[in-house]
């Protein structure tokens, strides 16, 4: 039975009809050009090992160069002590994985009653309209994987800003010329300016958290294991293909 990661359940159900307002999913039959493209990349790593090409840029990047101190953050925030097992996860990832017959997958960190998933922003004007909205379907989907794997009661979406890296400054910063030109004093002025624009110094941790409780979805244990049944009949049926 080949296994799919939490990460990707979201497209596993993709256009299976899912219910208006409600985590059900009425035609879990279904192996449209998305759940081709899936099942042929996990066929293909689990039995040759070809990594997935996944498109990369700097905001992508800054989201796992800042996770490690986004776990500080939530600490420090809440007192908790998650970070010592969050790095120990990180040096031997496949040990804190988790699996069973159907997903497979490693939290951001928790406990025996939390799984917390984090997700790092940093941009306010997106981080602050999120505080508004819903959590996005495809994260409900994803930590209810989770809380199948580690077992857990409670499960939340933790949302943090953290300060742009320095390849994000270098992207909204076009005007190089401009700061060429600047004087010593000017360009500390300048580098103050956007430690305060892009570093958030003068915000308060209460002000850079936000975390939402998700939803257990009904049946949906049976609803993925459904799914994965599909998809591996569909390997197992097409497989001399590729």
């Amino acid at each position: 039975m080949y296994r799919v990661r939490c990460s990707k359940l979201d497209v596993l159900l993709a256009g299976c009809d899912k219910v208006r307002n409600k985590y059900e999913w009425s035609s879990l039959d279904k192996m449209k050009d998305s759940h081709i493209r899936m099942a042929i990349e996990i066929y293909n790593l689990a039995e040759y090992g070809f990594e997935p090409y996944h498109f990369s840029d700097v905001d992508m990047n800054a989201g796992n160069e800042h996770e490690p101190m986004a776990v500080k953050l939530y600490d420090a925030f809440n007192g908790t002590n998650y970070y010592p097992s969050y790095e120990q996860s990180r040096e031997v990832v496949q040990a804190y994985e988790r699996s069973n017959d159907w997903i497979t997958g490693t939290r951001d960190f928790g406990d025996t009653i939390k799984t917390i998933d984090a997700k790092v922003s940093t941009d306010k004007n997106v981080f602050d309209s999120k505080k508004f909205m819903p959590v996005e379907t495809e994260y409900v989907i994803q930590l209810n994987g989770y809380a199948w794997l580690y077992d857990t009661p409670e499960n939340y979406l933790y949302n943090v800003l953290m300060p742009a890296t320095i390849g994000q400054i270098n992207k909204f910063v076009t005007n190089k010329k401009f700061v060429e030109m600047l004087t010593d004093s000017e360009a500390d002025k300048y580098e103050e300016k956007l430690d305060k624009v892009y570093g958030y110094s003068g915000l308060t941790m209460a002000q850079r958290i936000s975390i939402k409780p998700v939803p257990l979805i009904v049946n949906f244990q049976d609803t993925v294991k459904k799914r994965v049944e599909v998809m591996n009949n569909w390997i197992e049926k097409n497989k001399h293909n590729f």
